[in-house]
């Protein structure tokens, strides 16, 4: 029963996702489903270990839907998720007609109302197993 409550509070919380794709996912922590669902974090956590979410975006495991969130500029005041952010840079990779640097992406995520370090792009470029690019060449 708590594992299909905590299905039922995760489509809630990222419907956004599940209609448009990983670009989509928010913020999310244990701690916004475990007051939704009036029950503690551990109890929460235990629940999503180890299992499973088939979407039509693939299969994920439900601790993918837990994400930190990124703070976004400008006057929307609107905070991005990691795991949607990752999601734009492999979109952009996967897009180039160039090998953009992680400068260069860093750059297009600014105009873009988010503001991440170089460093911060190459460290989400190898959580994505996506060479730099002098390796994409």
């Amino acid at each position: 029963q708590t594992l299909l409550r905590l299905t039922n509070a995760l489509v809630h919380f990222q419907r956004p996702f599940f209609l448009h794709g990983p670009r989509y996912l928010l913020p999310l922590s244990l701690k916004d489903v475990s007051e939704e669902l009036e029950l503690h974090e551990s109890t929460i956590s235990r629940a999503a270990n180890g299992k499973y979410l088939q979407s039509e975006w693939g299969l994920f495991e439900i601790r993918h839907f837990f994400t930190n969130s990124i703070s976004g500029v400008g006057s929307s005041g609107s905070s991005y998720s990691k795991g949607a952010v990752k999601a734009m840079i492999q979109e952009l990779i996967a897009d180039e007609t160039w090998n953009r640097s992680d400068q260069e992406i860093a750059d297009i995520l600014a105009g873009r109302g988010i503001t991440l370090a170089r460093r911060t792009v190459a460290k989400y470029r190898n959580e994505l197993k996506v060479g730099s690019s002098h390796s994409r060449k």
